[in-house]
């Protein structure tokens, strides 16, 4: 469901009735929060909320354990829902250009499918110990981040050295 660039402030209510729905594009809009609802779409496998007005995503979203791609960046998120790691399948989590301050632990709950992480752009000073069990994960941007934990020497040298560090 394409629904980028139309200016919606909300989504729509109706939009956790659609069971089946397995791609979700609401990028580029002027969306302030998502409907906790969200949860209830279990065949949901791609969301797209780039270029929102975002502070959080629902801890509902947690639910859509069939997400494999999950992007959020370009808004003004702060923090994130702590069970994030429930979602098992998630490849690709694109979280730049935000204010986020920490990382929840359960991220290590995607440890055999996370590939992706894209961090840079944010207000990060820690990377959590966490990243160390990310065995697959290959791209990591921390860039632009007042990181003190690993070393910013450390971060600029890609994932397999954070995860090295970090063990």
């Amino acid at each position: 469901l394409h629904l980028a660039e139309n200016r919606l402030v909300a989504l729509p209510d109706a939009l956790s009735t659609l069971c089946a729905l397995t791609h979700l594009d609401c990028s580029c809009n002027e969306i302030s929060s998502v409907h906790p609802g969200i949860g209830a779409l279990g065949a949901l496998r791609e969301i797209k909320l780039d270029h929102n007005h975002l502070h959080c995503l629902p801890p509902g979203l947690c639910a859509c354990t069939s997400l494999t791609s999950l992007s959020a960046s370009h808004n003004t998120l702060t923090g994130l829902p702590p069970h994030l790691g429930d979602l098992h399948h998630l490849q690709h989590l694109s979280l730049h250009h935000n204010m986020l301050t920490a990382l929840p632990r359960s991220i290590d709950g995607m440890s055999r499918t996370l590939t992706d992480l894209l961090l840079h752009d944010n207000e990060l000073t820690v990377l959590p110990r966490e990243l160390a069990g990310l065995t697959l994960l290959s791209r990591l941007t921390s860039g632009c981040n007042p990181l003190m934990y690993p070393p910013q020497r450390v971060a600029e040298r890609g994932a397999t050295a954070v995860r090295h560090w970090l063990l």
